[in-house]
């Protein structure tokens, strides 16, 4: 059984915050990580604990997972990215922090 499932939101949701969530608390996984980068009013990266039987949102951008002695949380950068199609402009791109306890 996974300790963790991480879910990365694409262009559009796809039951991210419902039915995903509902299936891997059926599942009773530990962590349910959520990373969107399209949202701007509420933190990119959420991770919720499987606490008795439902999901709770964990607090602060960097949380430690003491079960596989992992902390995850996100950085925001600005990078200058130059594509030879279409497209020049300035992104924000959002790191994903994974580290390691042991």
């Amino acid at each position: 059984m996974p300790i963790m499932a991480l879910e990365v939101v694409s262009h559009r949701r796809r039951g991210e915050y419902t039915s995903k969530k509902k299936l891997y608390a059926e599942m009773e996984i530990l962590y349910y990580v959520v990373y969107n980068p399209q949202r701007r009013r509420k933190p990119p990266l959420e991770v919720y604990r499987f606490v008795n039987g439902e999901y709770v949102l964990q607090p602060g951008n960097l949380v430690w997972l003491s079960e596989i002695g992992l902390a995850i949380g996100y950085e925001l950068c600005n990078y200058n990215l130059d594509f030879t199609t279409k497209l020049t402009k300035s992104l924000e791109l959002v790191k994903i922090l994974l580290l390691s306890g042991y």
